[in-house]
Order: structure tokens, then C-alpha cells, then sequence
């Protein structure tokens, strides 16, 4: 997978072509990288552009939360959490609510 701001672009670029479709409704980033930050610069660009209209992230601890946060606001969150994985109870799920995300 392509990291970092150009690789994101050019990845949904890809995908809008592929899918045949002028927007997709959630895009999201799995797994932070240390390029973290340019990755969601180009995320915030894409949806202000209309070509996604929601984004989201998945595996993020709260630190990582809040770097995005600092660029444009999360949309979506989507943690690993069932009843033997509750890990997000201690520290995202709070930060969630005092945040508003």
C-alpha cells in the first residue's frame, strides 16, 4: 500500500477509477504510518474536493487521534472492540466523548 499525501491521492484516484464513480462515501486509513500526517492532509483535500464524503480511520491510539484531529476532523472511527477486545474502554471511548468524534 502507498503511504503519505501522494500516495493517498493517487490510491483513491485508483479506486474512484476502478469503481467507476465519481465519489465514495467513507474512506479511511487502517493502520497510521509515520507519514500519518501528510496521509490525512490529502484525505481532508479529497473530501473537500466532493470526491469522498466522509473519512475515517481505523487503529489509531488517542496521540494518533489527536494529529489528525489537529488537520480536519475525524468522521468515522472504527477500533477493534467486541466483548474480548475492549481496550478502546480506557482511553479512545473517553477521548471520543471529550472530543466529540
Amino acid at each position: 500500500m502507498q503511504h503519505g499525501y501522494l500516495g493517498r491521492r493517487r490510491e483513491c484516484e485508483e479506486s474512484l477509477r476502478r469503481l467507476q464513480t465519481d465519489v465514495i462515501d467513507l474512506y479511511q486509513i487502517y493502520w497510521p504510518d509515520e507519514e500519518m500526517e501528510g496521509g490525512w492532509q490529502a484525505m481532508a483535500e479529497l473530501k473537500e474536493e466532493g470526491k469522498v464524503r466522509h473519512i475515517g480511520i481505523s487503529n489509531f491510539d488517542v496521540s494518533q487521534m489527536k494529529r489528525a484531529q489537529a488537520i480536519v476532523p475525524i468522521d468515522s472511527l472504527q477500533p477493534p472492540y467486541n466483548m474480548l477486545d475492549r481496550g478502546i474502554e480506557d482511553e479512545i471511548l473517553p477521548y471520543c466523548r471529550e472530543s466529540r468524534t
